[in-house]
């Protein structure tokens, strides 16, 4: 667990959050947590789909894959600001009320909803943002409400791979399923007969 800030005075009942992402290091999040925040799309990713999750969000245009019908039928709140969401994300409000728009990924709006919210920890696991394009992408945005949360005093814990993969000109330092799967799009059947150096 990585600890990027606590606050000075730590209280006994904090209000504390933990939000997860479809990326390897969610299985460093502890198996019970009081309110757990992910994904949409973590219920139908394998080895998420069956957590307990106290809201799921999802942002994206025009991606929908069953997610909503199961977080419906499972009595889950669905946090978005298209039509289908069963808890709004307000999004003038949370503006206003955060003086910043800068959102991209599911994740920064979760980040910014938890301090909306006003919890006092967030815990975040499975946000390994790389090394694909559009994670890498997303990561400012990620940081930026980091920043944010950190500036308010709340206490950030993240899981140790989470948001550790920067944009890398070779192959190396890259996870090996990212990087197979990258390799086979051009070189189908290949990746297991090249050797990565260390």
């Amino acid at each position: 667990m990585c600890l990027l800030k606590t606050p000075p005075h730590r209280k006994e009942n904090m209000k504390q959050v933990t939000l997860i992402g479809r990326g390897p290091s969610w299985k460093e999040c502890p198996p019970e947590t009081d309110e757990l925040w992910g994904t949409a799309t973590c219920l139908i990713a394998e080895g998420l789909k069956d957590k307990n999750f106290t809201k799921v969000f999802t942002f994206d245009r025009n991606v929908y894959n069953g997610e909503h019908d199961i977080a419906k039928e499972r009595n889950i709140p669905i946090v978005s600001d298209r039509g289908f969401a069963t808890e709004p994300f307000d999004k003038i409000a949370i503006v206003k009320a955060l003086r910043s728009s800068y959102f991209m990924p599911t994740m920064s709006y979760m980040i910014a909803y938890a301090i909306y919210l006003e919890y006092e920890r967030i815990s975040l696991y499975g946000i390994d943002t790389g090394p694909q394009w559009w994670y890498q992408f997303g990561k400012p945005y990620i940081t930026f409400w980091l920043g944010q949360a950190i500036a308010r005093g709340i206490s950030v814990r993240m899981g140790v791979g989470s948001l550790q993969w920067s944009m890398q000109p070779g192959l190396d330092k890259l996870p090996r399923a990212w990087l197979k799967e990258e390799y086979e799009k051009f070189y189908p059947g290949k990746f297991n007969k090249i050797r990565i150096q260390p």
